[in-house]
């Protein structure tokens, strides 16, 4: 439902994103190029370091709320389209392509842009997965040992069907 409070949520959760993101920014970057010598400084380290760190957040938020966790809906607002959304922005990956590019190294871009995709998803993937090992728990169902987590609305509705 759209409300005040809830547009109030994200955009609190927005600035917060923001602000982490622009703190950030230059402390990643120097860490980077201090472990990594002989890494590029031109490359967009805190942008890639920021938006593999937010889909690994997103994804471990996303996986406890599916998993049944009881988070709040003005935490998830304030976090996920809030605070990640800002942290993370597609706009600052675009750009950092787009620079890489103009700058006379599309080699390095390309590698950017498609590594970017492919390791945010897998930090997501990373993320989810670990939210279930977080809380995962045994029950028994049926006679069969069964690894299972917090009980879906799924499965509550399938309980309930064979009651």
């Amino acid at each position: 439902m759209l409300s005040m409070r809830n547009i109030a949520l994200v955009f609190a959760g927005g600035f917060c994103g923001t602000l982490a993101r622009a703190l950030l920014a230059a402390p990643i970057t120097s860490l980077t190029l201090t472990l990594f010598p002989h890494a590029s400084a031109r490359f967009p380290w805190d942008i890639f370091a920021i938006n593999l760190s937010g889909a690994l957040t997103l994804g471990l938020l996303y996986g406890l709320c599916e998993r049944g966790v009881p988070i709040s809906h003005e935490f998830r607002l304030a976090a996920g389209p809030g605070f990640l959304g800002a942290f993370t922005t597609f706009s600052t990956y675009i750009v950092g392509g787009e620079m890489l590019a103009r700058t006379g190294l599309p080699a390095l871009a390309a590698f950017y842009v498609i590594a970017s995709i492919a390791m945010g998803v897998g930090c997501a993937w990373a993320g989810y997965n670990a939210a279930g090992a977080l809380i995962q728990r045994r029950v028994m169902r049926l006679g069969k040992l069964r690894i299972d987590v917090v009980p879906s609305l799924e499965e509550e509705m399938e309980d309930e069907a064979f009651d």
